[in-house]
């Protein structure tokens, strides 16, 4: 597997000039998510709580851990996990627990679970 940051670096560039409507989300060293550079996860929160008859601010809860977790600060009650970037857990409600824990302390504590 390659590793040198540069060459992965350029492979995220090259995959950004050739295909414009995707963007790369490298999460680790060797790892890297490829997606729709509009894709927004809150829509699908938001189509299901307009079903409902639910508002995003006050029937929707939320995780994230990085760049992809739109969806943590757009609904009422957003939780960064402890490895999310200190911008996104400035913008959640509450920041749980870093991997390898999950996020079920944090689920329990708001209720979600016992």
């Amino acid at each position: 597997m390659y590793s040198d940051a540069g060459l992965l670096s350029s492979c995220d560039a090259e995959i950004a000039a050739l295909l414009p409507q995707l963007k790369t989300v490298r999460w680790h060293p060797q790892r890297v998510d490829i997606i729709r550079a509009r894709r927004f996860e809150a829509r699908g929160i938001r189509a299901a709580l307009d079903v409902l008859g639910l508002e995003m601010a006050d029937a929707a809860l939320a995780f994230g851990d990085g760049e992809r977790s739109g969806n943590a600060q757009a609904v009422g009650f957003g939780v960064a996990m402890g490895n999310a970037p200190a911008e996104l857990k400035s913008r959640c409600r509450h920041v749980a627990p870093p991997p390898p824990k999950t996020a079920s302390p944090a689920a329990a504590r708001v209720g979600l679970i016992d």
